[in-house]
């Protein structure tokens, strides 16, 4: 890891607070990514490995929605009637108002039993997932919004409006439901009267069942199709700002760059987007990833065209005063993928990882 200025400094004490089982919380990340990201294989195999250490605080972040099929996530049991919502994503399903929330991904509808779901997981051999105490639901208030109910294992449990009570057009919607520590499933249900936008639930594990042998961790997988730093700037900061303070991380990880079209103008996008992390947690440590290795057909050396948005990244996080760390690098270099592709780890587009690539 590069990181001249020791900028992961506050995130290493608070992983030596939870290592001297002194912590006052379970430690929490963040990871931003692209389509890679969408599957939970890689942020999901981290999250094993962490929580196998110390403690499992909870899944974290899963989003309501599912503007793609491959957006899934490890060691969690979700589904949705999702034929019945319009799906948001600054990507692939652009929403005039920009409110995609602070996962950049919504479900919005005003149909009659239109629901989406999240619990526990359901795998009996899962070593993590398996119990939580708290769910914190994100959705969005707008002028006309409609209301949702919640049932929490099957039983209503509240009724929420989501209009707006002041003068903002929009605002960030948090319900907070608290259960005794073991499995459970949160649904949602749209009432029909008025549109209504979910964002998503977090699966906490915490602070009823608060450990300090075991803090715990949890990871926030953020995976978005097609994300790059230019869509990171089409998403509002009225309600993102707020969902990221909620989430309060202790450290944020951006995994981006394989979708950038256009090199020069991607690191004013960046640098955009890490202002707006920085604004909203004040020195929160920030590791910039490069995007992994790809070839062209054919060839057995890399695109020029990442290795050049991977030189541009190093630039960004060293203008910045954040950390970054090489994947390209970390995979064998020029040409790896080329390898990775040959033994079944990647597609045959030399972009995509599967579960063991991952």
């Amino acid at each position: 890891i590069e990181d001249e200025t020791s900028s992961l400094a506050p995130f290493y004490r608070k992983v030596a607070e939870v290592e001297r089982k002194i912590a006052a919380r379970p430690l929490r990340i963040g990871m931003y990514g692209d389509s890679n990201l969408t599957s939970d294989f890689i942020s999901g195999h981290l999250r094993r490995v962490l929580q196998a250490r110390w403690g499992d605080a909870g899944h974290g972040w899963i989003s309501l929605s599912r503007p793609w099929g491959s957006y899934r996530h490890e060691d969690v049991s979700t589904g949705g009637m999702w034929n019945l919502f319009k799906q948001w994503a600054p990507t692939t399903h652009v929403c005039p108002d920009k409110e995609y929330g602070f996962a950049n991904m919504a479900a919005e509808s005003n149909e009659i039993g239109a629901a989406g779901w999240a619990g526990t997981t359901k795998n009996e051999k899962a070593e993590v997932g398996k119990a939580v105490t708290q769910f914190e639901l994100h959705y969005l208030k707008q002028k006309n919004g409609g209301s949702f109910r919640v049932e929490i294992d099957k039983k209503e449990v509240a009724v929420v409006s989501t209009k707006t009570e002041g003068d903002a057009k929009f605002e960030l919607g948090v319900e907070t439901f608290h259960v005794d520590e073991g499995p459970h499933e949160i649904r949602v249900f749209v009432r029909g009267d008025g549109k209504v936008r979910i964002f998503g639930t977090s699966l906490d594990r915490f602070p009823a069942a608060f450990d300090p042998e075991k803090p715990g961790v949890q990871l926030d997988s953020l995976g978005a199709g097609a994300l790059n730093y230019e869509r990171l700037t089409w998403v509002a900061n009225d309600v993102r700002k707020p969902g990221l303070v909620r989430r309060n991380y202790d450290l944020v990880i951006l995994w981006l760059g394989m979708n950038v079209m256009f090199v020069p103008p991607n690191e004013g996008y960046a640098k955009s987007f890490l202002h707006d992390l920085k604004d909203a947690l004040p020195g929160v440590p920030i590791l910039i990833m490069s995007p992994g290795d790809t070839a062209k057909d054919g060839d057995t050396k890399s695109d020029p065209r990442i290795v050049a948005v991977i030189d541009q990244m190093r630039k960004v996080a060293k203008d910045e005063g954040v950390a970054f760390w090489d994947f390209r690098e970390a995979m064998g270099g020029d040409g790896a993928v080329i390898g990775f592709t040959k033994r079944g780890l990647t597609g045959e587009d030399h972009i995509h990882f599967g579960p063991e690539g991952s």
